[in-house]
């Protein structure tokens, strides 16, 4: 099983990458794996995994080999999923970490 940190998100948290070097190896390593694969509803597939375990059938079917690779547990991405959790009740927080790993597939495609 993976180890991952144990996050206490208060309400007046902000998310700071260089807070999270887990999360971000994560995401960087997610990136990566995902690099080659269609870039169709790509991080909205990936963010609403990982924070809610959920999938729209549209994005399935527009990208069914990412649905696949999120769904199937092949991802490194426990501390993405505690971070997500661990926020639930700062949506503030939450759309920072949504805006971080955005910004992460972003900086692979311009490069």
């Amino acid at each position: 099983m993976e180890q991952h940190k144990v996050y206490s998100v208060k309400d007046a948290d902000q998310f700071n990458a260089v807070d999270y070097s887990a999360v971000s190896d994560e995401v960087s390593t997610i990136v990566k794996q995902t690099m080659d694969m269609l870039p169709v509803f790509r991080e909205d597939m990936i963010i609403s995994y990982l924070k809610d375990h959920a999938l729209k059938n549209s994005w399935i079917a527009a990208n069914p080999s990412l649905a696949t690779l999120v769904t199937s547990n092949n991802l490194a991405t426990a501390n993405i999923e505690a971070l997500f959790e661990a926020s639930r009740t700062n949506l503030v927080f939450r759309k920072q970490l949504e805006k971080f790993i955005k910004e992460m597939f972003q900086a692979t495609i311009s490069s």
